[in-house]
């Protein structure tokens, strides 16, 4: 017999048809549910499983610890940090790099679902795979190109060390990835990147020095971000914001000392931090000088050094040289613009660790202001929070949670959250009756459980299950995916559902605040819309797939009718909205109770104020 590793759907017409596939024998483990689902519906003799059906909770947990030692003490030589320079841990700044940058959590998973199939068919001969490089994932660094995510690299050397043939099928038609990021932290500089650089760090050297020249101190600096931007309309002339990246040559911004960003300002490595860079090439890159830990990157009984070599000879070459650099030019601007205290809208990427490793560096206050509102529960310690000096929550549940995962130094408070502020008390919107619905999509990220982005194809299958039995009801349908996904990929979704296109709303471009008054029903998954919908009036349904409370933060894992409406299929939502369609007074009801008796452990205070608290509170 043989093994089948099969994540695109179309690949099977393919291996149908191959000499090497012998239906009713073969195994064929799909990697992706829309391969599963294509089988499922083929009916015949296959042998197939989802690739959930290898996993159990235990092998998670496992899988979850793995990933926490190896991103931990990679860096460690018997108990000893050498990645420390100035009281700063470079290795520990970049803890998150090898789940949220290289995804190597996901390869290693894949690895362990290639070994577990060997290891459950052991009289397989050969392991058939087409598995992609560039294609086929749920999200996908667009200059990546197999450098450090290669899940063909993957299979090949798990094989070859299970003592296994391969062989690869390329894909007829890939997948397109649901989300391609082109951002690659730490990448080298081009020529004429160097020259904009070189240009405003002059404009910004004296920008400075009108700020030095005023005598302004005691200042501000806020990172600005999209949904938390209520908080500039409160702010005084003490604060500085960061600016949108744009307009790069244009000298009044950067003469402006209320706006700076941090990359705008010149630095250069000083002797010692040339010389730490060094030496952490010769600790951690030169073979023969103890660099290389044999076995430290095993994980049952298999090395992953093949994944993980290149991702530290990346982070000691160019990331941390790079932070190093971002490090030194927040210092540096710390001293200049008169800051003495730095807002932050995240935590967990590497990027803000430095920033808050700056401000302990120069002694100011680091203060995190949560962007969002937290669903997802992590698995994975490197993607703790909670560690800045101060912690700005939305809700008392989130003062907790984030208290559980800081370091016992930091101060936590919850004011409510900026991105609620435009849903005012005066504008709840009272639902009548169902006549139109906004379906969101599914959300997962680097730092959920390794459990769930299985399912994000199932996902999508429930929701478009309904479209027509709404259509039929005169119910309008929307569709509105997170701005930052590829329209491809729900393209190929919709082929492959058979979704009828002229039959519901793409909404593309719209933010979501400016569309859900006019929605009587919003279906969730994960994200923050889920609050502001509920926050605006409009009853919100959470749909997750496949239910693990330990996933989801309360009140998603909550009980179901107390706290969140839960479904797990199309035909669950359907009788609820079934329930209400003419007359939608139970939604209301309970959408009033949660507002009155739970919004405010989770949400904070809906008054429209929690820009305003915010900004007084750092005043004091």
């Amino acid at each position: 017999m043989n093994l089948f590793l099969i994540e695109n759907d179309r690949t099977i017409d393919f291996f149908k048809g191959s000499a090497a596939y012998r239906e009713g024998s073969d195994v064929t483990v799909c990697f992706n549910y829309l391969a599963y689902l294509r089988l499922k519906r083929e009916g015949g003799k296959h042998i197939f499983y989802f690739i959930e059906d290898l996993f159990t909770q235990a092998d998670y947990k496992s899988l979850h610890s793995a990933t926490d030692h190896f991103a931990l003490d990679w860096y460690r030589r018997d108990g000893t940090d050498h990645s420390v320079s100035r009281g700063i841990s470079y290795g520990d700044m970049v803890r998150i790099t090898f789940s949220r940058k290289y995804m190597l959590t996901v390869l290693l998973k894949y690895g362990e679902a290639v070994r577990k199939g060997i290891e459950r068919w052991p009289e397989a001969e050969k392991v058939y795979f087409d598995l992609s490089v560039s294609n086929n994932s749920f999200y996908l660094r667009g200059d990546d190109k197999g450098r450090f995510f290669n899940k063909v690299r993957l299979v090949e050397q798990v094989c070859r060390q299970l003592k296994r043939e391969c062989v690869p099928i390329a894909p007829v038609t890939p997948i397109p990835s649901l989300c391609v990021s082109f951002k690659q932290a730490g990448s080298r500089k081009t020529p004429i990147r160097s020259l904009k650089d070189a240009v405003k760090g002059m404009l910004m050297e004296a920008g400075a020095l009108i700020s030095a020249l005023s005598g302004s101190r005691g200042n501000t600096y806020f990172f600005s971000y999209f949904n938390i931007n209520s908080i500039l309309g409160h702010m005084t002339d003490k604060f500085i914001v960061s600016g949108s990246g744009s307009n790069v040559l244009n000298p009044r911004r950067f003469l402006n000392p209320r706006f700076l960003q941090f990359d705008d300002v010149s630095y250069n490595l000083d002797k010692d931090e040339r010389r730490f860079l060094e030496s952490i090439e010769n600790k951690y890159l030169v073979e023969g000088a103890g660099a290389y830990l044999d076995g430290f990157f095993v994980f049952n009984g298999l090395d992953y050094h093949f994944l993980y070599y290149p991702a530290v000879k990346d982070l000691v070459c160019s990331v941390i040289p790079g932070l190093m650099e971002y490090t030194g030019k927040v210092r540096k601007a710390v001293r200049q613009f008169g800051i003495s205290k730095i807002i932050i809208f995240e935590e967990i990427d590497e990027q803000f660790q430095a920033v808050i490793a700056a401000c302990r560096s120069a002694g100011i206050e680091s203060v995190w202001v949560d962007h969002g509102i937290q669903g997802s529960n992590h698995a994975q310690r490197v993607c703790d929070r909670g560690r800045s000096d101060l912690v700005i929550c939305s809700g008392e549940f989130f003062t907790g949670y984030y208290r559980s995962q800081g370091t016992g130094t930091s101060r936590y408070v919850a004011l409510g959250n900026p991105s609620l502020d435009i849903y005012t008390p005066d504008k709840i919107k009272h639902v009548s009756s169902i006549k139109s619905v906004m379906f969101l999509s599914f959300e997962d990220g680097f730092y959920s459980h390794l459990d769930r982005f299985a399912y994000q194809e199932k996902y999508y299958e429930e929701i478009f299950s309904i479209f027509d039995e709404l259509n039929s009801r005169n119910v309008k349908v929307y569709f509105k995916p997170h701005p930052g996904y590829e329209k491809k990929y729900f393209k190929y979704l919709f082929d492959f559902f058979k979704v009828d296109e002229s039959k519901f709303v793409y909404i593309e471009d719209a933010p979501f605040s400016s569309v859900v008054y006019d929605m009587d029903l919003v279906v969730s998954n994960v994200t923050s819309c889920f609050y502001e919908s509920q926050a605006a009036g409009v009853p919100t349904v959470f749909l997750e797939p496949y239910f693990n409370p330990e996933t989801l933060l309360p009140p998603l894992n909550g009980t179901n009718g107390e706290e969140v409406i839960r479904v797990s299929t199309g035909k669950e939502l359907m009788r609820i909205i079934t329930e209400n369609l003419g007359n939608a007074e139970k939604l209301n009801l309970f959408l009033k109770d949660f507002l009155e008796k739970h919004a405010n452990k989770y949400m904070g205070t809906l008054d429209g104020m929690a820009g305003s608290r915010i900004v007084e509170y750092l005043c004091k």
